[in-house]
């Protein structure tokens, strides 16, 4: 089933088969919705004193959580300029965020700071280049250092040693050694 929150008539449907004794499950099939959204909808807004689900209550239980959690979503142009001159600075995100929460400016967490860091960038602005540490290209081994070596085919080779002939006819070559992380002597 595709999510869609709940509205006001959903909660009031809730509610009056709630009293009728319906189960979590024929409620949810009447509603067309999962039996765990039903049950979340109940836990999260049951009274406290007599852990009944009372509609009026459960309407304003979730209008005022929505406002809540919409508060601190924006922040203003001042405050961003703000952001921008400690980047500025070379201060990390982390460290603007305690800062800022600190001195009781405004609070915004350093994931905010990022997201703002990575649209300016998509946008050409140049923030990025203030960071401490730059986006890294990831590369697929790491855990290998590569060595050459110049040498006489004299036997047979290790297992883990790849063979670069240059000169088929002499035997000599390269022969690119892998170390492993903390290894003393070639795989």
């Amino acid at each position: 089933m595709k999510y869609k929150q709940l509205t006001s008539q959903d909660r009031i449907f809730i509610g009056i088969l709630r009293k009728q004794h319906f189960t979590l499950t024929q409620i949810a099939k009447f509603l067309g919705k999962h039996k765990s959204t039903i049950s979340r909808e109940i836990n999260r807004n049951r009274t406290p004193y007599d852990g009944f689900y009372r509609v009026e209550k459960a309407i304003s239980k979730t209008n005022y959580r929505r406002r809540e959690s919409r508060k601190r979503s924006r922040y203003s142009i001042e405050q961003y300029l703000i952001l921008e001159d400690m980047i500025r600075m070379k201060l990390s995100p982390a460290q603007i965020s305690r800062f800022l929460k600190d001195i009781g400016a405004f609070e915004i967490s350093h994931e905010t700071i990022y997201k703002y860091i990575r649209a300016d960038r998509k946008l050409g602005g140049f923030l990025w280049e203030h960071l401490r540490t730059r986006y890294k290209k990831l590369r697929k081994n790491i855990q290998a250092e590569r060595r050459e070596v110049d040498f006489q085919i004299k036997g047979q080779l290790r297992r883990g040693h790849k063979l670069q002939m240059t000169d088929r006819k002499s035997g000599t070559g390269k022969l690119i050694l892998l170390w492993g992380r903390g290894a003393k002597t070639a795989c």
